[in-house]
């Protein structure tokens, strides 16, 4: 193999294959270089997601070659912006230059390209990766990351089946989150049942994800994205997954609810967290339609805080204890000035919604902790 590149274009399709390739099992820590027509192919696979990424190459000599792609990625992107050469010797070697500078690497063991799932199935339709960017982010953060956990491991994409709206969910027995995409072209490709995709999966996918057009292809066990430069696919998970949907119904017809200030309600949750602990981690909320605002309290070895919040209240009352920083993560995630929180009593869940437009698409909950008496 013998190519000249440029040393922008190849940092940048470094970085990602790196990564990858950098989580991968035994037999994948390497990336495979394939130098043929014009363009140099960088190819990396943990052994579940996979990834191809083209660069533009003068190809004197065509050829196919393993590297370390950690030590290779770090290597380039410390190289002045000089065109590099690089091409392999008898042994194998990797050796790259760039005007009087010359590095020689030792070839790695490679593992089969041809096996990789990369070229999608027929039918893929272009989705704006900046919009599936978004939703992931409103999303993510909620998603069980423990061993074991099955579907709530994993982010939900579901097709609403009475509307064009698609759902992304992410759950994980104490907390929800759900943001909805008008977009019927993601509608249209996605099976009844939704998309089950791990949530290690989707964060180097989020981390992948380019704010332009992506063509997106849902094979049957796989979810395949790619743009004129990239490719990436990722496994589809088989598990169930919980019934977010009633649970969400079961929240929206909660007998209290409370509408504050964000930014207020904010401030009295980071006083708060001073007098929580890891153990004894959440804020009582007191709340009586019949009296003046709302109370809120910590307690712990420290000592303990009592607030009012300015707020208005309607319907039965309540005491529920709610843990702080979950809630202020949550309430962050929101852009409106004034957010609503429908309350299910000490044991139901709390749904969380701004009340502004900027958030209609936005439902969060969070179950409350155990009072003790």
């Amino acid at each position: 193999m013998l190519i000249k590149i440029e040393k922008a274009a190849l940092a940048a399709q470094l970085a990602t294959a790196a990564r990858i390739s950098g989580k991968g099992q035994a037999g994948f820590r390497s990336l495979i270089l394939s130098a043929a027509e014009g363009e140099l192919k960088v190819m990396a696979t943990d052994g579940s997601i996979e990834f191809c990424g083209k660069v533009p190459a003068e190809v004197q000599e065509p050829g196919e070659t393993a590297v370390c792609g950690k030590f290779l990625h770090n290597l380039v992107k410390r190289l002045p912006a000089w065109p590099l050469t690089l091409q392999t010797d008898e042994a194998g070697s990797i050796v790259l230059k760039s005007e009087k500078l010359k590095y020689t690497l030792a070839a790695e063991a490679a593992w089969d390209s041809e096996s990789l799932a990369l070229e999608p199935p027929a039918g893929g339709l272009a989705v704006d990766g900046a919009m599936l960017a978004e939703a992931i982010d409103r999303v993510l953060f909620c998603v069980g990351r423990d061993a074991g956990m099955e579907g709530i491991s994993c982010l939900k994409i579901d097709p609403d089946p009475k509307s064009e709206e698609v759902a992304m969910v992410g759950l994980d027995g104490h907390q929800l989150a759900r943001t909805l995409v008008r977009d019927t072209t993601l509608r249209s490709l996605l099976p009844d049942a939704g998309l089950l995709l791990h949530w290690a999966y989707v964060d180097e996918l989020r981390r992948w994800l380019p704010p332009g057009g992506v063509q997106v292809a849902v094979g049957a066990k796989r979810l395949h994205l790619r743009t004129a430069e990239e490719m990436f696919s990722l496994p589809i998970s088989d598990w169930s997954y919980p019934s977010f949907r009633a649970l969400l119904s079961r929240a929206e017809a909660a007998p209290s609810r409370l509408e504050a200030g964000r930014e207020a309600l904010l401030a009295a949750l980071d006083r708060l967290a001073l007098f929580t602990t890891e153990v004894m981690s959440g804020a009582v909320l007191t709340a009586n339609a019949d009296a003046d605002g709302v109370a809120l309290s910590a307690q712990a070895d420290q000592g303990k805080a009592e607030e009012a919040l300015v707020s208005d209240f309607q319907g039965d009352p309540v005491r529920v204890a709610l843990p702080v920083k979950p809630l202020a993560d949550m309430l962050r995630n929101l852009t409106s000035e004034r957010v609503r929180l429908d309350i299910c009593g000490e044991k139901g869940p709390c749904l969380i919604t701004g009340q502004d437009d900027g958030d209609w698409d936005y439902a969060l909950i969070l179950m409350p902790l155990i009072m003790k008496d």
